[in-house]
């Protein structure tokens, strides 16, 4: 998943830059640019795809890294004595009625 994000994030810049300066290649050439201005694009454009880079490579270190953070925190908070909830909230408690007793919707009766 790493790898395949992040080539699909670094040849989508690229794509993007080559659009960018046959736009402006285009522009120069008709006079409505200047060739300083298409290079301080073209340098704003690298770093915004350094930029993206990183950032996408920081967001897959958080996506590969919240499992283990879950796991690392399950065995801390298991070891502790804290009870796991599984997500749930603590009050939910939905095979049970307030008697303690299971009903028998549960089971497809439909009746109680």
């Amino acid at each position: 998943v790493r790898l395949m994000s992040m080539l699909a994030n670094k040849e989508m810049m690229l794509v993007a830059q080559a659009a960018i300066m046959a736009i402006l290649g285009v522009e120069v050439m008709q006079g409505r640019m200047s060739s300083g201005g298409v290079v301080g694009t073209f340098t704003a454009m690298s770093h915004l795809t350094t930029a993206f880079e990183q950032f996408n490579g920081t967001w897959l270190n958080l996506v590969e890294g919240f499992p283990s953070l879950l796991c690392i925190s399950y065995i801390f908070n298991h070891g502790n004595g804290f009870p796991h909830s599984g997500g749930l909230d603590s009050n939910f408690d939905d095979d049970e009625d307030d008697d303690g007793s299971a009903s028998d919707e549960e089971f497809g009766n439909g009746t109680r």
